[in-house]
This record gives structure tokens, C-alpha cells and sequence, in this order.
């Protein structure tokens, strides 16, 4: 799926999922499931670490390229954008 995107974005997106599959490793969560509850504390877990709301939002992008459900509609991650972004 990789292999379909623009060099750029791959470039921009390998370090995402580099750190999404250490997170998902280091909390027993299956990386592909994706579950919306999992990527917010993937999302919590990078933002005290000085993750602005663009490298959130690019990690969330990442997230999705790769997990089996529909991540970009989930009601408590767009509240939480809306708090970083106001933050």
C-alpha cells in the first residue's frame, strides 16, 4: 500500500508507523485493528512529547493508511484535534 503514494508522503509517514507499531507492541494492541480508543492513547502518549497538532494529525493520517477500520470519522478523536488545536 506503501509502494502507491508519492515518495514524500511515504518519507513523511514511515517514522508514524514506525512509532505506531512500538506503541502497539508495548501496550499488546494488534497495530491493524485500529481501534479509535487505541490511536487517541497513541495520540496522548505523543503530544506531552512535543508532537504539534500537524504532526498529530500526519500520525493519525499514518494510522489510518494502515489499520483495518475507519479511523478519520471517530467522534472522540475529532474532539480531541479540537482540544490540541485550541491548546
Amino acid at each position: 500500500m506503501l509502494a502507491s503514494l508519492a515518495p514524500a508522503t511515504v518519507l513523511q509517514y514511515s517514522g508514524h508507523i514506525k512509532h505506531w507499531l512500538l506503541f502497539c507492541q508495548s501496550a499488546n494492541i494488534d497495530p491493524y485493528e485500529g481501534k479509535p480508543a487505541d490511536v487517541l492513547k497513541f495520540l496522548v502518549y505523543l503530544f506531552p512529547r512535543g508532537a504539534s497538532y500537524g504532526t498529530l494529525n500526519s500520525a493519525r493520517s499514518a494510522v489510518v493508511l494502515i489499520a483495518d477500520s475507519p479511523l478519520a470519522d471517530g467522534r472522540t478523536l475529532h474532539r480531541y484535534f479540537k482540544g490540541v488545536f485550541r491548546l
